[in-house]
């Protein structure tokens, strides 16, 4: 709530010739450009984040490991790209896209599906 409460409906002056008119209310909320907007997104994206680090504990998720008793890894991200390790099972990639429609009703950051892909690695 204090989120919406700093980039929905907040009066803001302008400045006309150098004098302050009256106020208008911004009912936009934040936009593409706006230096608020990565922090934001970092936020949102760190739920994401602990819903796979749960997941990957549970075991619905696969993941790798680094070394023989080191850390896991189950996905990583850079902006607003994920990749995810998953083994070579099917009920993890129909778990996955569960994961991603939860993300997607919970935050409102909606999951283009026609974009996503999947490679599966054999080593």
């Amino acid at each position: 709530m204090w989120i919406q409460g700093c980039i929905k409906r907040i009066p803001l002056p302008i400045l006309v010739n150098g004098s302050t008119c009256r106020r208008f209310v911004n009912e936009k909320g934040i936009r593409q450009g706006d230096p608020l907007s990565p922090f934001l997104f970092l936020l949102v994206y760190e739920v994401l984040t602990h819903m796979f680090e749960k997941d990957t504990l549970a075991g619905w998720i696969g993941g790798f490991t680094v070394k023989k008793y080191g850390t896991k890894v189950s996905h990583l991200q850079f902006a607003d790209d994920i990749l995810v390790f998953l083994d070579a099972k099917v009920e993890q990639l129909r778990y996955l896209k569960y994961i991603l429609l939860c993300f997607d009703a919970s935050s409102g950051l909606h999951i283009n599906f026609s974009k996503t892909s999947y490679f599966p690695l054999v080593m």
